[in-house]
């Protein structure tokens, strides 16, 4: 699976199975934070739930009203470096504070695999409300910090590569009610 292939299917399985985690209701492309560039960019809220009345009315009660995000970078250097992660975390903050984004996921995505220093970065950022992923598309495994952190262990369901390429494609139109740009 290449890098475009797997972004198609990641917001496929986001959209879909992702409703658990929050309601997401839009997606860009190519999105210039400044600092860099991202390739994808889905915004959510963990408040805003469809179905029952019932269901509404539970949500308001417990789920807080939290404006979520998913964004993803593609790496295409052979050896991606720590600035190179750093930067991406810069412009995903700067993101974050622009659109009033409470917690979300960075994926950072390569076709090459991670040196040990990207990994032991990965793994040693504490910053609660951003989880940042290595997806390693050569190696089929996603690499993040210690997995009792709510918003990474969510991510690790929906990010792995493995249950990425299980989920079937369909034309980005299928996805009703969402803004696509």
């Amino acid at each position: 699976m290449d890098n475009e292939e797997y972004l198609k299917r990641v917001e496929k399985m986001i959209y879909g199975k992702g409703k658990n985690v929050s309601n997401w209701y839009e997606t860009e492309r190519n999105v210039d934070l400044g600092i860099a560039k991202a390739d994808l960019a889905i915004k959510g809220n963990m408040k805003r739930v469809g179905g029952f009345f019932l269901a509404k009315m539970s949500a308001a009660m417990t789920v807080p009203d939290w404006d979520t995000g998913a964004i993803f970078f593609i790496e295409k250097a052979r050896e991606p470096k720590v600035s190179f992660l750093q930067r991406a975390v810069r412009a995903t903050r700067v993101y974050m504070a622009k659109n009033d984004i409470t917690w979300a996921w960075l994926g950072i995505v390569s076709e090459h695999g991670f040196t040990d220093r990207a990994i032991d970065f990965v793994k040693r950022y504490q910053k609660r409300e951003l989880a940042i992923f290595l997806i390693d598309l050569k190696n089929d495994q996603i690499i993040t910090r210690e997995a009792k952190d709510p918003v990474a262990k969510n991510g690790l369901k929906l990010l792995n590569p493995r249950q990425v390429v299980k989920q079937k494609l369909e034309p980005r139109l299928s996805i009703k009610g969402h803004k696509i740009f």
